[in-house]
């Protein structure tokens, strides 16, 4: 049998108050970026960004892209900003927008 929970006499607004102030867990944020969509995979919906500051190319997600970016050819080699964190494969781009 379900054990039954008496409430009465609770504050919620309290319980709320102490719910909102826990820490939240953050995702593993590193840094904001500019670089140019070097390849793409139109069929599979990834590709990935040249950095030449880093000089390394970071996976994205056509997931990752805002919404006025179209995933098509056009991308191609096209200057975007993104946010980058970690990944369990490693580091990927996030929120993906046009840099111009």
């Amino acid at each position: 049998m379900p054990q039954q929970w008496n409430l009465d006499g609770i504050d919620i607004d309290a319980i709320q108050q102490i719910a909102a102030n826990i820490p939240r867990r953050k995702q593993k944020h590193l840094a904001m970026e500019t670089g140019y969509i070097k390849t793409l995979n139109l069929e599979k919906g990834y590709g990935f960004i040249s950095t030449p500051a880093c000089g390394k190319d970071v996976f994205f997600h056509f997931s990752s892209l805002h919404e006025s970016l179209p995933f098509d050819e056009t991308l191609q080699e096209r200057r975007v900003v993104f946010d980058v964190e970690q990944s369990d494969k490693g580091p990927r781009a996030i929120n993906v927008r046009d840099a111009n």
